[in-house]
């Protein structure tokens, strides 16, 4: 008995030394995976998720994140602003970095991979990522009320999206290598989507340029049967306009300050004009 009572403080102290202070976090694979249940703001994924790792205070996450079996690898709550991700974030099956509303949040020099549907077993890293067509799998995703910035990250084998920002003002997205899975058949992939939604200013020419020196490629898609060009597309920058601040002029700051190559559209900016 008392062995028992042994293991299961041990536990506890563990699982609060991840959420509270969450300076390191690994584990190891081919185990019972710890998820955290959460109950997002931002409820694109759901009302209640799981977490590898939950951020309930400002902290560095750093190390490798084994999300396996969990919805997020890690997820920062809005009562840890300035918290700093510089980890490997592996095989979580929605968000791999999950802002949910916190400031000055940084990912930098991370690698974020495998995001999406898993099938199996988890033996190892991104050993049974099956990517499908459920439009979700986001590396990284910051919600409506969450900035700060994400920089000299390598994202890639995602399912859905590279790097998603609700609301770019105030988020700086530079330096990131993003890479999709080429040609797919079962997703249209976007890269870097940012400015798409109903919260917050949408993109203009004033705040695009927060969108620097990224490189995007291999976002393709040819589902519709292969017909070309099918209903949905697969993007490298993906932004949204709102009225008519010059949509020309937005595709252009973008294609200079950042490479886009490979991709079905290797930039699309979607206007939306008030009647």
């Amino acid at each position: 008995m008392n062995n028992k009572k042994t293991v299961i403080v041990t536990s506890l102290v563990l699982l609060l030394s991840v959420l509270v202070f969450g300076i390191s976090y690994s584990r190891v694979y081919a185990t019972d995976p710890l998820c955290t249940p959460v109950a997002p703001s931002d409820t694109k994924f759901g009302t209640l998720v799981t977490a590898a790792v939950v951020v309930l205070a400002t902290t560095t996450v750093s190390g490798t994140v084994n999300a396996a079996g969990c919805d997020v690898g890690v997820y920062i709550s809005v009562f840890a602003p300035g918290t700093t991700v510089t980890a490997t974030v592996n095989d979580a099956n929605k968000v791999g970095v999950f802002n949910d509303g916190a400031t000055g949040v940084t990912v930098t020099g991370s690698t974020v991979r495998c995001t999406g549907n898993h099938g199996g077993t988890n033996t190892g890293p991104c050993t049974d990522f099956s990517p499908n067509g459920v439009q979700t799998g986001i590396d990284v995703y910051y919600s409506c009320a969450g900035t700060g910035t994400i920089s000299s990250n390598t994202i890639n084998q995602y399912q859905k999206g590279g790097i998603t920002v609700r609301d770019l003002d105030n988020v700086f997205v530079t330096g990131n290598t993003v890479t999709g899975l080429g040609l797919v058949n079962f997703i249209a992939q976007n890269g870097i989507e940012f400015g798409f939604g109903t919260c917050g200013p949408t993109v203009s020419t004033a705040n695009v340029g927060q969108v620097t020196g990224n490189t995007v490629t291999d976002n393709q898609y040819n589902g519709n049967g292969g017909r070309a060009p099918p209903p949905y597309i697969s993007s490298g920058i993906l932004a949204q306009a709102i009225g008519d601040p010059g949509p020309g002029q937005i595709q252009s700051a973008l294609v200079t300050t950042n490479r886009a190559f490979q991709n079905q559209g290797n930039v699309i900016v979607i206007v939306i004009v008030s009647p």
